[in-house]
């Protein structure tokens, strides 16, 4: 039996489970938390608009929202907030699915947490402590704008991310993975760190990061490949730190140095350019590798003190040039 609703302005007061196939339009005040019981479909029509409040909205059945928008009407409680952490966010549970299209969220602590299962296109995330937040959920994204968020734009505990052309700015982490990410074209500015990898795998194609004080972070334990990197304005374009399957392919990076790595078992770089815009009389590229260490066409310009390579491992440099 299916049963579709208009849904009237405000969501009955305290706490409330959606328990038959349910639709939203027009403006949307929530006075409690809202839970879409398994099995059950809520869906946002175009236009609507969703008043959270200091709510939540948790799916354990299926949401799908077209051209809707979430966020909080709530004063912040601070002085100087940007409006974030007014409302708990999305919420999509293990056996949640939730589509959607053209969709923006704002004044989130997580704009999405990601335990079942989100295909999203043209989404866009404004002031959050973190913007899509994956445990253990399954996350496809298209066309992803994220704006101001305290810690990262993109945070994947565990679980598995495909994302496709992602414009992320003024955040402290573009993109942390400890999952399954394959990303393509994603550009990050005014951040702390533009993407960071802890374990699982990490594969971009594709990568732009703009003032950042650590473009590429590494650890060990992650499978990171990269390649069409372009980085501009960079404090230390790579952290390799003691990362053990690093591989970087065509990159053009600038800033104050290229690469760091204190205890380095795999790393493979390959037609990397870097120019030195920001005074440092460090080394630009500073390796102690203990494992195996390959640079191919490697182009270190205008650097005031070129490479240390050390340690106990084998470094391989080939086909490469250091310009003062």
């Amino acid at each position: 039996l299916m049963v579709t609703m208009a849904w009237v302005p405000m969501v009955p007061a305290a706490d409330s489970t959606v328990t038959v196939n349910t639709t939203w339009s027009g403006t949307v005040v929530l006075d409690g938390n809202v839970t879409v019981d398994q099995g059950v479909t809520l869906t946002l029509e175009p236009g609507t608009t969703v008043d959270a409040k200091t709510y939540s909205l948790t799916v354990e059945g299926t949401l799908n929202a077209d051209q809707a928008s979430f966020f909080s009407s709530t004063p912040p409680l601070t002085q100087g907030s940007h409006g974030q952490g007014l409302w708990v966010g999305l919420v999509i549970s293990p056996t949640g699915i939730a589509t959607l299209d053209d969709v923006t969220i704002s004044n989130a602590s997580a704009a999405l947490r990601v335990e079942g299962t989100l295909n999203a296109n043209g989404l866009t995330l404004n002031d959050a402590y973190r913007g899509i937040a994956i445990h253990g959920g399954t996350a496809t994204v298209d066309d992803l704008t994220a704006r101001a968020m305290d810690y990262e734009a993109v945070y994947l505990d565990s679980g598995s991310l495909t994302l496709d052309n992602a414009v992320v700015t003024d955040t402290a982490v573009g993109l942390e993975s400890s999952g399954s990410a394959s990303v393509t074209n994603f550009d990050v500015s005014q951040s702390g760190i533009g993407v960071r990898a802890f374990a699982g795998s990490l594969h971009i194609d594709g990568l732009e990061i703009d003032d950042a004080a650590v473009g590429i972070a590494a650890a060990p334990g992650a499978d990171i490949n990269i390649s069409n990197v372009i980085g501009h304005d960079l404090s230390i374009a790579i952290d390799a730190a003691n990362s053990d399957n690093l591989k970087i392919h065509q990159a053009v990076l600038s800033g104050q140095r290229m690469l760091v790595g204190v205890s380095v078992s795999g790393l493979e770089l390959h037609d990397v350019e870097f120019n030195a815009t920001l005074p440092d009389t460090r080394y630009a590229m500073d390796v102690k590798c203990s494992g195996q260490c390959v640079y191919d066409e490697l182009t270190l310009l205008n650097t005031s003190r070129g490479m240390s390579l050390s340690g106990s491992g084998t470094h391989e440099l080939t086909n490469s040039q250091i310009m003062a």
